[in-house]
């Protein structure tokens, strides 16, 4: 918690960056369980909630910019996110996953200093 985590892949699929713009990215602080961040387009906020390995996030909320790049990939970032039940940490990579157990998001740790 409280680490910055760079989205890398979505499900089975890279991750699109554009130039000029943020990476998606996630920072779940533990101070109030809240959720900031970008999908790459938007900035990110809402809330979660942690009971062991289960994740879920409740109340997401975006800013209302248009990017025709990452449109579709912002949508299946925000779906992943709705769709998350639990969450593993294995060193520097953090990967959200569904009910089923399918991996919908996977994030890589990124040191600010």
């Amino acid at each position: 918690m409280n680490t910055y985590w760079k989205l890398v892949s979505l499900g089975d699929s890279g991750v699109t960056v554009i130039e000029g713009h943020r990476e998606p990215h996630l920072v779940l602080h533990q101070k109030n369980q809240r959720l900031a961040g970008s999908t790459g387009c938007n900035n990110l906020a809402g809330s979660y909630q942690l009971d062991g390995d289960q994740l879920r996030f409740r109340n997401l909320v975006t800013t209302l910019m248009a990017c025709r790049e990452v449109m579709q990939q912002e949508a299946v970032m925000l779906e992943a996110l709705k769709n998350t039940e639990t969450w593993t940490v294995d060193g520097d990579a953090l990967v959200f996953r569904d009910g089923q157990g399918a991996e919908v998001a996977g994030f890589q740790a990124v040191y600010l200093y």
